[in-house]
């Protein structure tokens, strides 16, 4: 078996993972694209190590930036069933005596329980991420890998304290780990988490607790749904950061360069696509849309909302979190309210007022062209369409089956990785509608999505509950595929997510055509239409509690598509061709 990534020396006792700085030591996050990069520094755990007497024996192999779940998609490490080289099996085999790792995902915790030995993730702050090949920065820790609990709590004595070149650092002076005595210490075993777990593992939980009692620990059951809503958050933030994070790598100064490329548009493209996995790069895809002008504030920012709500209130339930998601929804359609009443001067538009002024004494501006005023209320009702899918759709299928409007009380997580599906497809439907755009035009486009948007929304309305098929779900958290079994409706609605990616482009380009000088006004006139999907889910809100079904309260969003229909049919025309445009 291949123990190492890098061998260090054959004196030492303490193994690194490749996500953490050795100084001179070829370090690559087990990625292609960092190939034979040697840092000029080492972590500041490695020097705190170093600096009382433990010596590194060599790196071990990790998945790509640490992303997977136990190292299965590692660039340079054989594939045997299980990673080769990680450092959980060279403690569990006492080829050392502890490893340093890094916890993103939890997939240390799981290499760990595989292997046999213990890992401790230590509390954010505690141990200096300072020369950590970061991906996901929020969270991750430096831990410890031991055979025992006596190890650990001495390697921590010593890599644990602050660090000054760490932001995130902790202000402690000390941490002393090898209290015995633990009488009197409180422990939380989580109901919610304990019923979900199998037999075998509850009862090994349990009996654990015993044990503590019986050493005077006080322990006591919480029923918290956190991890819940938590997880659907933290999905969301790990993939855009990670998406910032390696942005960095481009094969320019250092790591895999492609060899063959014309520009260096090239080069960064041909470099990261043989440089990464196909894991990392769907990282990466998904996060660049979470954070993109379109999906940042209805993804990442409420994301970043969600995880202040839940650090300011760790005794509450999830359903007293969910307010916090529809506040955090409700500040985001007034900002863009206040943006639509609110007039801001347009230099540009006095200029161009002012030009035409003097050529021929008239006033016009983009909104005296009749097709672009039908297209800004279509983006405007787009919106509708977009977020209001599958809004409503998680609201069906997480309300309990005896509520005033009733749904089917499907856990939240599932429902949030079925719903997770709208997304992808989203993402999916972009790219699929860049490789048409140039030999379909933006008026057939729309036709054929909006038409068929309305077929998926009326069989999403009237199909019979009854109707069931196991549909897909993605865990962004594991990137792993789960199924779930849901109306057929729901997968019809969750279908519509394909039509809906290609909408506001064709609809922009339709209503901007024939603009010429009016062109970039109106752009920024179409930005402020997206306080649509903020006005137009409450409405629909509002009309299922009214109807008690939120099947029904879909007429508006068959409404909206049916507008952009007729947009695309007749609206889109320009009858205002005597407006000089030059």
């Amino acid at each position: 078996m291949k123990y190492y990534a890098t061998k260090v020396s054959d004196k030492g006792n303490i193994a690194v993972d490749d996500t953490l700085l050795v100084k001179d030591v070829v370090t690559t996050a087990g990625s292609r694209i960092l190939d034979g990069f040697k840092p000029l520094f080492s972590a500041d755990a490695v020097t705190r190590l170093e600096a009382n007497g433990y010596t590194v024996a060599g790196k071990t192999n990790v998945g790509e930036f640490g992303l997977d779940l136990v190292g299965e998609f590692s660039y340079y490490a054989p594939q045997e069933g299980k990673l080769s080289g990680s450092a959980a099996s060279l403690v569990a085999d006492g080829e050392v005596e502890a490893a340093l790792g890094v916890d993103m995902n939890g997939s240390p915790r799981r290499a760990a329980a595989l292997a046999g030995v213990d890992f401790l993730k230590p509390t954010y702050g505690t141990v200096s991420r300072y020369g950590v090949i970061s991906c996901a920065a929020s969270g991750e820790q430096v831990g410890v890998y031991a055979k025992d609990a006596e190890k650990v709590a001495e390697i921590m004595g010593v890599i644990a304290g602050h660090d000054d070149k760490d932001g995130t650092s902790l202000r402690n002076d000390s941490y002393d780990y090898s209290i015995t005595d633990v009488k009197g210490k409180k422990v939380a075993l989580n109901k919610f988490l304990l019923d979900k777990a199998d037999e075998e593992s509850r009862a090994k939980v349990l009996a654990f607790a015993e044990a503590l009692r019986a050493k005077g620990v006080e322990v006591t059951k919480v029923n918290c749904e956190m991890p819940e809503i938590a997880n659907t958050a933290w999905q969301i933030l790990m993939c855009a950061e990670t998406c910032n994070n390696v942005s960095r790598y481009d094969g320019v100064k250092y790591g895999h360069r492609a060899k063959e490329y014309k520009n260096i548009d090239e080069l960064y493209v041909n470099s990261r696509t043989e440089g990464f996995n196909f894991l990392t790069k769907a990282v990466i895809l998904y996060g660049s849309d979470v954070l993109s002008k379109n999906r940042y504030k209805d993804c990442y920012d409420k994301s970043l909302r969600v995880r202040r709500v839940i650090a300011d209130a760790t005794k509450a339930q999830i359903s007293d979190a969910t307010p916090a998601l529809m506040i955090a929804l409700g500040v985001f359609a007034f900002a863009f309210l206040v943006l639509l009443l609110v007039k801001i001067p347009e230099p540009e538009l006095e200029i161009s007022n002012n030009n035409t002024k003097a050529t021929n004494g008239k006033k016009y501006s983009a909104f005296s062209f009749r097709h672009f005023k039908l297209g800004i209320l279509a983006i405007f009702l787009y919106m509708g369409v977009e977020v209001g899918v599958p809004t409503y759709v998680m609201q069906y299928l997480t309300t309990a089956p005896d509520a005033a409007t009733p749904g089917l009380g499907i856990n939240a997580s599932i429902v949030g990785m079925i719903v997770a599906v709208y997304w992808l497809l989203m993402l999916v439907g972009r790219f699929l509608g860049g490789m048409i755009s140039g030999k379909i035009s933006s008026r057939a486009q729309i036709i054929g999505v909006s038409s068929m948007s309305l077929i998926l929304v009326l069989l999403g309305m009237f199909l019979p509950d009854s109707w069931m098929v196991k549909m897909p779900g993605i865990d962004w958290a594991t990137l792993t595929v789960m199924t779930a079994e849901v109306p057929v409706g729901v997968l019809a609605l969750i279908l519509v997510g394909l039509c809906t990616s290609v909408m506001w482009g064709g609809i922009f380009n339709m209503a901007v055509e024939g603009l010429g000088k009016y062109t970039s006004i109106a752009s920024g006139a179409f930005m402020t239409m997206v306080c649509g999907g903020g006005i137009l889910i409450p409405l629909q809100g509002k009309l299922a509690d009214v109807l008690g079904s939120f099947e029904m309260s879909y007429v508006v969003v068959l409404l909206c598509a049916l507008y952009i229909l007729y947009y695309a049919l007749i609206g889109y025309k320009n009858v205002n061709t005597d407006i000089p445009t030059e």
